[in-house]
């Protein structure tokens, strides 16, 4: 697929409906939930560093999700209709037909199944609709819930690479899994 139609996908799935939660655009409105958890160090830790104000946060989502907003979906649970978390494709390789995705969920709604579903959504139009040849995810090596998330997900759990996290520059382990679209399983 060329990056055209690539990005016309990218906009016309802007808004995906799963079973519990809505894959949104990111609004301004979402700084008080997105700074619920984004000034949580446990919940950060593996991501980026806690955002101290709810000014912060705001900036931070209008210069990481709405400045460019294909590929970037904000959680919305159907329950509460409030933000509850976030998926994006980090990096989109037109020539391979490969992406890296990342994800974030707030603690509060940890261990309900809700990042697997949230994932499982997304790596189906990863698959079907953009006609991607894999899925990549850079975990942590200390990320034991999301190295299992990914296992359950199908990912193969390959090499681990020595890299520096792009939000704190301090060197990390992580393993480089992959989903295959061939061994992708709906």
């Amino acid at each position: 697929m060329d990056l055209y139609l690539l990005e016309c996908k990218l906009a016309e799935f802007n808004w995906i409906e799963s079973k519990r939660l809505v894959l949104r655009p990111f609004a301004f409105q979402d700084g008080p939930d997105f700074f619920n958890f984004a000034n949580d160090i446990e919940n950060m830790r593996y991501v980026f560093p806690p955002l101290l104000t709810l000014a912060d946060t705001e900036l931070f989502i209008v210069r990481n999700f709405m400045r460019e907003p294909l590929g970037n979906w904000a959680i919305e649970g159907k329950d509460n209709n409030k933000l509850i978390g976030l998926v994006h494709i980090t990096t989109l390789n037109k020539k391979e037909q490969t992406a890296e995705i990342g994800f974030l969920l707030s603690k509060k709604y940890w261990h309900q199944g809700l990042m697997t579903e949230a994932l499982q959504t997304l790596l189906y139009f990863c698959f079907q609709e953009f006609q991607l040849k894999a899925v990549n995810l850079m975990i942590d090596e200390e990320n034991r819930a999301s190295l299992g998330l990914a296992q359950k997900l199908g990912f193969h759990i390959g090499q681990k690479v020595k890299g520096k996290n792009q939000n704190t520059n301090q060197m990390h382990i992580y393993y480089k899994c992959q989903l295959n679209a061939r061994d992708y399983q709906e």
